[in-house]
């Protein structure tokens, strides 16, 4: 059986400009001062991947909000304005927590690696993250809405920001 996206939203994501101004709905951006974050989900995060490796000013990202029961979804976080440490390293992380249809909890996972230990972007410069937070509604969950939270922490800056995504299960 062929699985499927069967809604999306697109985004340009353009180095130099803010998240913000990617056109996401409200409650996936997030900005204090210069930090600011972008919450993003794919159904395909290889060719995520690979579409922001290519040297362009700009990548097409398609930001997934329906998913098909037993189809993998990946939600990821597009940052920019870290603030490095004394060696020019930054560390951002993010909590995740996912509620259910229903109202209860249905997966929470602290400290995912956004951008630790590595060299600031440049300033301006969107980045993705390393890592995000993989899904999978199974026969048994229910279908509907899905609100999954990122809490980005910034740790250098000692700054906190919080996106919210709506991800509907839908039946096969």
């Amino acid at each position: 059986m062929a699985l499927s996206v069967a809604a999306v939203s697109g985004y340009t994501a353009q180095p130099g400009r803010p998240a913000a101004s990617a056109k996401a709905p409200e409650r996936n951006v997030a900005r204090a001062g210069t930090f600011g974050v972008l919450q993003i989900a794919t159904t395909d995060p290889q060719r995520l991947f690979v579409e922001w490796a290519k040297p362009t000013p700009g990548v097409a990202v398609t930001n997934a909000t329906r998913v098909r029961r037993n189809q993998p979804i990946v939600t990821f976080i597009i940052f920019q304005g870290c603030k490095p440490d004394a060696s020019g390293n930054c560390k951002v992380t993010a909590d995740f927590e996912v509620t259910a249809p229903n109202g209860r909890l249905y997966h929470k996972a602290k400290g995912a690696e956004v951008w630790v230990g590595r060299k600031a972007p440049p300033k301006g410069a969107l980045q993705l993250s390393v890592g995000g937070l993989g899904l999978k509604v199974e026969d048994k969950d229910p279908l509907g809405p899905y609100r999954v939270r990122a809490t980005v922490t910034d740790h250098v800056a000692a700054v906190v920001l919080r996106t919210e995504q709506t991800l509907t299960a839908v039946a096969d």
